[in-house]
């Protein structure tokens, strides 16, 4: 997740750019096709939205009336989130700051072990 969106076009949902989706997932706006999507890049479901050395997180946020995934945000070493927040570049927030009518709540996140170079 950086400067690209990772979802394309669904019904009810325009995104001019579409930069990855894994093909065995299906193309389906809904939090259990997204957790797989992530999970084939090597993220695993995760209970807390702290900060963990060693890990990179994300978290899906939905609309709390369908579950539909509304936005993906990555955490930051920071402790911060970052994500589009519309069709502009990413910006830096806090994950619950973002909660609300327009982004929904979290409804899922998840981690990845950082590659260790040493």
């Amino acid at each position: 997740m950086n400067e690209s969106y990772n979802w394309g076009t669904f019904t009810g949902i325009v995104i001019e750019f579409i930069a990855f989706w894994p093909q065995q997932i299906p193309r389906k706006v809904t939090l259990e096709c997204f957790i797989a999507a992530f999970e084939t890049l090597r993220y695993a479901r995760c209970e807390s939205e702290e900060f963990e050395d060693g890990f990179e997180k994300v978290a899906i946020l939905v609309d709390p009336n369908t579950t539909k995934p509304t936005c993906a945000a990555r955490q930051l070493t920071s402790g911060l989130w970052t994500s589009k927040l519309g069709h502009t570049f990413d910006r830096e927030h806090d994950l619950r700051g973002v909660c609300g009518e327009i982004y929904g709540t979290v409804g899922a996140v998840m981690k990845r072990e950082l590659p260790s170079f040493f």
